[in-house]
């Protein structure tokens, strides 16, 4: 930075980056000119790169997997019980969390694992019915003490239905 003379009123003035007007008259310094192209050309630049992570969210939601490449996947998929469980893991949730949260009397919590289903196994696989089992839920008893549960949903894959539900206090 180096010190300049006002235009204006003749004093010394840093004409630093961030210096663009006199401090002492508030006239505008030669720099100020400068600045407001940065900071436009800043705005510009994240406005670009905002638009264009919209424009990639966009294009993942909307392409789809070509149809042969599905079906290929989803028959190799089929075959590995992490790989198929993993594929149909939201439909089992949104058919058995609720009904697990419904046998509490009072209160539930689950835990703070990510996974709520670790233990999978397969019931039918032929069939596609695959039993999803965890251990990260609570209920609370009567005399508000938290017990943890063991609990297992047992899915349909092909016909996207739930089976059964499998609720037991751990001792």
């Amino acid at each position: 930075m180096a010190i300049i003379q006002c235009r204006e009123c003749g004093k010394d003035v840093s004409n630093g980056f961030s210096v663009v007007k006199c401090p002492h008259c508030g006239a505008s310094t030669p720099d100020e000119k400068k600045y407001k192209r940065a900071k436009n050309g800043f705005k510009a630049f994240g406005a670009f790169l905002g638009g264009l992570f919209l424009f990639i969210v966009i294009a993942l939601i909307f392409v789809e997997e070509d149809p042969e490449a599905k079906a290929k996947r989803l028959a190799e998929c089929r075959k590995d019980l992490k790989c198929w469980a993993k594929e149909n893991r939201i439909d089992m949730l949104l058919a058995c969390d609720p009904i697990i949260e419904s046998n509490a009397k009072y209160e539930f919590k689950w835990g703070d694992d990510w996974d709520n289903y670790p233990y999978l196994t397969w019931t039918d696989k032929d069939k596609g019915i695959i039993t999803y089992k965890g251990d990260n839920i609570s209920f609370q008893n009567g005399f508000g003490v938290f017990q943890q549960i063991n609990y297992g949903c047992v899915y349909d894959t092909a016909n996207k239905t739930l089976l059964d539900v499998i609720i037991e206090p751990i001792e």
